[in-house]
């Protein structure tokens, strides 16, 4: 330990063999706090490890049962919502500012579910109109030309509080909400490359009615009905359907009840629960398929709510949209990075040169006391 913080740093080799890994051979590798440092070859470069959630520009309107994606452009989209069910809003990771998209949603509505198909246009299905009747009304959204398609084939069950993914299959699958009926377990599914076929009910519903749930796709192509006020009551329960032979399996539950809250696989594979009920939760976890494993993360969001959206951007962080803070539609946007960014360290050339001043294997590393990390030696 060095003034409170750990230190390590080693070269890189296996049995007596050296390894070569990704940045330059004869790497030596020292930590400081949560950055990691790579010392060597012709290289130096820093990771910072310190994930925390932390405040992004805020939505231009207060948002709540708002639903949240990544369109192909690479913009996040904040759409409808309790408070403002028509306007829909755009996130530039670049720029980091939001600005209105001018072509609101043809047909006003809250608490429904939205996904980005693999054909490029966004996906709004279902939800509440304007009216407080239950929708089965879907329509897209296409950023490449800004239009709005209204001629989509309908839900055969109108219901809000639904989830929707899109697989890898490129098939939109809409799950559970509440119907006029009461909560469902049904799932229906749309094919955007044979639209005359319509929506068609999955012949095996998921094993319980769920509402306020949250749907994802994993890497694998498996399809995620995640929390919800489920008929079970067991708000923690997780199960995956998988495409190919039709059939719902139960997964790993994760350790928070969730319901009314948003989930999204990042860039890094991880599925992400966020949020949501009940009490307005300000705690996240993760899901690890390969492992089949959920990890409460350290951080939590800075505003605990409810009725939030989710999007994961394409510059590796996801994003916390909008949602109910005690009650109140918020306009508040987090963000969380889902992957080590590496970056060449304070003090080094610029990116254009990225080298120590005198390229050199065999070295050392160590960091002093004063925090700054040190190449000595070597060829």
């Amino acid at each position: 330990m060095t003034n409170g913080k750990s230190f390590y740093s080693a070269g890189l080799r296996d049995s007596g063999r050296r390894i070569t890994r990704g940045i330059a051979p004869h790497l030596v590798i020292a930590a400081w706090g949560m950055a990691i440092f790579l010392v060597g070859g012709t290289q130096a470069v820093k990771a910072q490890c310190n994930r925390q959630w932390t405040a992004a520009a805020p939505l231009a309107t207060a948002r709540a049962s708002v639903a949240a994606v990544t369109g192909p452009d690479g913009l996040i989209y904040a759409m409808g919502g309790d408070s403002t069910s028509s306007s829909v809003e755009a996130y530039n990771p670049n720029t980091k500012t939001w600005a209105a998209i001018p072509q609101n949603l043809p047909t006003p509505r809250s608490s429904f579910a939205a996904t980005t198909g693999l054909d490029g246009k966004i996906y709004v299905i279902g939800g509440l109109d304007i009216n407080g009747a239950k929708s089965g009304v879907v329509e897209a959204y296409e950023p490449a030309t800004g239009s709005w398609s209204t001629n989509l084939p309908s839900l055969n069950i109108p219901r809000f509080n639904l989830a929707a993914t899109t697989g890898l299959d490129g098939k939109i699958y809409a799950l559970g909400g509440i119907t006029v009926s009461g909560d469902t377990a049904a799932v229906e599914v749309y094919d955007p490359k044979n639209p005359g076929s319509g929506w068609v009910q999955t012949t095996n519903p998921m094993s319980t009615t769920r509402s306020y749930l949250a749907a994802v796709t994993d890497p694998t192509g498996l399809i995620y009905a995640i929390g919800g006020i489920t008929g079970t009551g067991d708000e923690t329960s997780v199960e995956t359907y998988n495409p190919a032979v039709g059939t719902w399996t139960a997964a790993t539950s994760m350790n928070n009840p969730r319901y009314n809250f948003a989930a999204v696989t990042g860039l890094d594979g991880r599925i992400y629960a966020i949020g949501g009920d009940p009490g307005n939760s300000n705690t996240v976890e993760a899901y690890d398929w390969g492992t089949g494993t959920w990890t409460q993360l350290s951080s939590t969001l800075l505003n605990g709510r409810d009725a939030l959206g989710a999007a994961a951007g394409l510059d590796g962080n996801i994003y916390a949209v909008g949602g109910d803070v005690n009650s109140s539609p918020s306009n508040l946007v987090e963000a969380y990075p889902t992957s080590t960014n590496w970056a060449i360290g304070p003090g080094m050339p610029p990116f254009s040169d990225p080298t120590i001043p005198y390229g050199r294997r065999e070295l050392a590393a160590a960091t002093g006391s004063d925090g700054n990390v040190y190449a000595l030696g070597g060829e």
